[in-house]
């Protein structure tokens, strides 16, 4: 386990340009999950259960650029094949330009957000989100092939509206 973290802590500082996965997982379970990596800038998520249902996050990615994007969102379970395919109702509202002189600039998304897992340790997740002020799509969308390393910690790669690549998971 020691070695899986170690290769798993050099990918992320060694890996640019690259981020954490700051997107919410569809497959959430009972503990909250923390995201966080380097990259483009630095990203930090954290997504808790507050209901067997209902799983509330804030995620938030500093670029170099001096802005701050990130997004309040829920996810709603709307089917869990107890092993198969998680899909949840995604729903928040994202933001951009806090410290380029941009303004707050909030908008809503609506979406979906999807979970499968192809074996115990490896997991393809795809988030879907519509945001009709920002062509661009929404922080919360994106692709992404998790593999645990351990029950505490989990590799992702993938692309996500922040620009994210590399990342890690820990549910604490």
């Amino acid at each position: 386990m020691a070695r899986n973290l170690l290769f798993a802590l050099v990918t992320v500082l060694l890996a640019t340009p690259a981020a954490a996965s700051t997107m919410p997982k569809a497959d959430f379970g009972g503990s909250p999950v923390l995201g966080l990596g380097l990259g483009y800038g630095v990203g930090v998520s954290i997504d808790a259960p507050v209901a067997p249902q209902l799983s509330l996050g804030v995620a938030a990615h500093f670029a170099y650029f001096n802005t701050v994007h990130g997004d309040v969102r829920l996810l709603y379970k709307l089917l869990h094949g107890g092993g198969g395919l998680t899909l949840d109702l995604l729903g928040g509202v994202g933001y951009g330009g806090l410290l380029s002189g941009g303004g707050y600039n909030p908008s809503p998304f609506v979406g979906v957000a999807l979970a499968y897992p192809f074996t115990h340790q490896l997991t393809g997740r795809l988030n879907v989100g519509i945001n009709p002020l920002s062509p661009a799509g929404t922080t919360a969308s994106g692709i992404e092939l998790g593999y645990k390393f351990s029950n505490t910690l989990e590799g992702t790669i993938g692309a996500n509206g922040l620009g994210d690549v590399l990342g890690l998971k820990l549910y604490i």
